[in-house]
């Protein structure tokens, strides 16, 4: 069985409502705006049910939120797939396709992602925002060899795939807790016919990183800072941080520089943040 749960909220309750969608769907979702009101589609299999018991529970707190649950027949599901992942075209060399869609952007790097695996095919303004920072890190340093790259929760694999494409003779690190997302990492990585990432369920304690990737959310950020400064190098790591919605952006720099951090940049886009600092050992 699979469900539809469509979730429409007044505008002046999203920075209340939004932060808690991250906890329950850690996979992502999609928005759609709306003149008042902003409309979350969620897509969720029957082995999801506590989440989507979770999302009522939360928004049966709230009188002006809408929401409508739907069932959807297996046929449907992939058919919603098909219609949702077309190709697309993020920053100045990458394309992101399903595997059914040929690549006619000859020009550009294709990344290969199967969806409905796990969270990441490129489509969602944290993970757009991810890639078009590696791709700049990837031009700033494209004398160097060599370097590893640490991507922390790596959903489908999407970051390291794509990172593994920028610098094709690194070292990739994919980290997920989640099984499930540990099998779309392999799954993808052999799409794109990759060698070089090496998928894991902790980080390898002994390595130092050249950059540092994470788009996991604000309180899992907040949490890892201390210990992501164990992976530095004595040069000095580049950490590329999202999956924050923009008003906590200013909350996460503060803290992360308080802790040493040295902020680079941060950028926003369609109400999502992301972050830049550097580190040394």
């Amino acid at each position: 069985m699979y469900y539809k749960a469509i979730v429409k909220i007044p505008k002046n309750s999203l920075p209340e409502i939004e932060p808690f969608f991250y906890d329950i769907f850690p996979f992502g979702w999609e928005e759609k705006e709306g003149k008042d009101k902003k409309e979350f589609i969620f897509y969720l299999e029957e082995k999801e049910r506590e989440s989507l018991q979770k999302l009522k529970e939360l928004t049966a707190k709230y009188e002006d939120i809408e929401t409508e649950v739907l069932t959807l027949e297996e046929k449907d599901w992939a058919e919603i797939w098909k219609i949702n992942f077309k190709p697309l075209k993020i920053g100045k060399k990458l394309v992101v396709l399903p595997p059914w869609e040929e690549n006619v952007f000859k020009e550009r790097i294709p990344v290969i992602i199967e969806p409905g695996l796990a969270f990441g095919t490129g489509h969602h303004p944290t993970t757009q925002m991810m890639l078009e920072e590696i791709e700049k890190f990837a031009f700033q340093n494209k004398n160097k060899d060599f370097i590893k790259i640490l991507d922390l929760g790596c959903g489908t694999g999407i970051l390291s795939i794509a990172s593994a494409l920028l610098f094709p003779k690194s070292k990739i690190f994919a980290v997920d807790i989640d099984e499930e997302a540990t099998r779309a990492t392999i799954y993808n990585t052999k799409l794109n016919n990759i060698k070089n990432i090496l998928v894991t369920k902790e980080i390898p304690k002994e390595e130092k990183f050249d950059l540092i990737l994470a788009n996991i959310g604000f309180k899992v950020l907040k949490k890892l800072a201390e210990e992501l400064k164990k992976y530095a190098k004595a040069s000095g790591t580049v950490y590329l941080l999202s999956g924050i919605i923009k008003e906590d952006v200013d909350k996460l720099k503060k803290y992360y520089q308080s802790l040493g951090y040295n902020f680079l940049y941060s950028k926003t886009f369609l109400g999502w943040g992301l972050l830049s600092f550097k580190f040394s050992s």
